[in-house]
């Protein structure tokens, strides 16, 4: 078996090993600072009246985690890590496969597979020391490098929910079948109308049968 394809078995079985550690996705954190979870519920201003059948008066927006997470050139990639697919296994060569797992170049593996994950569309699942979620997309990712943070990678990743819904459709009757179409039929387009002009108000016939002479506008 070529090098190339047992990296890629081990990255395939990090989702069966390892999906009770922290994860975004199948990349696992080198190191947790911050998980920070976000549950908001938007509830109306308006009053509500006691004992009325109604149920948008308050709904559960997506839930929210950001991740303060941190990876290092200068540790050695843990076995989860390797079979997470963090570490490009398939771009090292097997005859330096212990100075590629760390030093120059890991940190920019990870952040790469970051910022692909944040961009290709698909969903993924979040696994923290708290919760887990499923169907989640990175609509921010921030990294900021200084002097102290050359050789690592601090990410805050802000993850929120997608909420799936099914729909279904309904076939309407024509109007010929319903008992009130004038009700129950869908709008249909009448094509461009034209106003109707209207005649003097009963106001100006006051004023021209009484003779007021008020100054009133005819419509």
């Amino acid at each position: 078996m070529s090098f190339s394809a047992a990296a890629g078995i081990l990255s395939g079985l990090s989702t069966v090993l390892f999906q009770t550690h922290r994860a975004i996705g199948t990349i696992i954190p080198g190191c947790a600072i911050e998980e920070r979870h976000v549950d908001r519920m938007t509830i109306t201003q308006h009053p509500v009246e006691f004992g009325a059948p109604v149920n948008d008066h308050m709904y559960v927006m997506p839930a929210e985690v950001t991740l303060r997470w941190a990876w290092s050139n200068s540790i050695l990639i843990s076995p989860a890590t390797l079979l997470s697919g963090a570490a490009d296994l398939t771009q090292l060569d097997p005859a330096n496969l212990i100075g590629g797992l760390f030093g120059d170049g890991y940190v920019q593996q990870v952040y790469k597979k970051l910022l692909a994950m944040r961009i290709s569309g698909k969903l993924f699942s979040v696994f923290t020391g708290k919760r887990m979620y499923t169907n989640m997309a990175m609509p921010s990712l921030m990294v900021v490098t200084d002097v102290n943070t050359e050789n690592s990678l601090m990410v805050v990743a802000v993850c929120q929910e997608v909420i799936i819904v099914s729909t279904q459709s309904t076939q309407v009757p024509s109007q010929d079948q319903q008992t009130f179409p004038q009700q129950t039929s869908p709008n249909q387009s009448q094509g461009p109308q034209q106003p109707t002009p209207q005649g003097p108000s009963i106001l100006v016939h006051l004023n021209e049968t009484l003779g007021l002479g008020l100054p009133v506008q005819g419509g």
